[in-house]
């Protein structure tokens, strides 16, 4: 427990787990008696993966189309896979522009994918196939219009395998509902 500052309500049904943080707030001042006894307790998700629930939930007051790109964004930018899949629905629409086919030894992490578990293979087999510190993305736009927004930009990375570089020019289409991303769509282009 040690360098936690609080202790977890965690509540567990039917294999789900959520885990909260509560406040109590009192009227130290408070000039009736009544009011003097009123206490306020409010519970607070405690993690990321709680508040992705009870957002998808409505239980909680969700995140703009913007705030949850640009979030997306900074995640990645972290580079934790379980940290980037909390943002996304139990069903994603994902797709990758590429011709059909087997891509499971060249460039796995191009397939299709469906449910956050799938977002944390996808971008553990990125980091896992990429030399990190040779990885880039650059964001040139971000255009939101309702649940959809589109992100323009473009990635340089290097193959572990080869040391092969290469930029990609890549547009990735996002639709959010209630704060979780559903739809993952990503188009690009790339060039030694």
């Amino acid at each position: 427990m040690s360098g936690r500052l609080f202790v977890p309500l965690v509540l567990r049904h039917d294999g789900s787990e959520l885990r909260l943080f509560s406040t109590v707030a009192t009227f130290g001042t408070a000039l009736d008696v009544t009011i003097a006894e009123l206490a306020i307790e409010s519970f607070f998700p405690a993690d990321a993966a709680t508040a992705g629930r009870l957002m998808q939930a409505g239980a909680l007051v969700t995140r703009t189309t913007r705030e949850t790109v640009e979030e997306l964004l900074l995640r990645v930018a972290g580079g934790d896979p379980e940290e980037i899949s909390r943002l996304y629905a139990d069903h994603v629409a994902w797709r990758l522009d590429w011709p059909p086919g087997d891509y499971s030894k060249s460039v796995p992490w191009i397939c299709d994918r469906s449910t956050p578990a799938g977002v944390v293979e996808h971008f553990r087999l990125i980091a896992d196939h990429h030399v990190g510190d040779r990885s880039s993305a650059t964001v040139s736009a971000i255009v939101v219009d309702g649940d959809d927004a589109v992100v323009l930009g473009e990635l340089r990375n290097t193959a572990h395998r080869t040391g092969r570089s290469y930029v990609a020019a890549f547009a990735l289409h996002l639709t959010v509902k209630g704060g979780l991303i559903t739809r993952h769509h990503i188009y690009e282009t790339a060039s030694p």
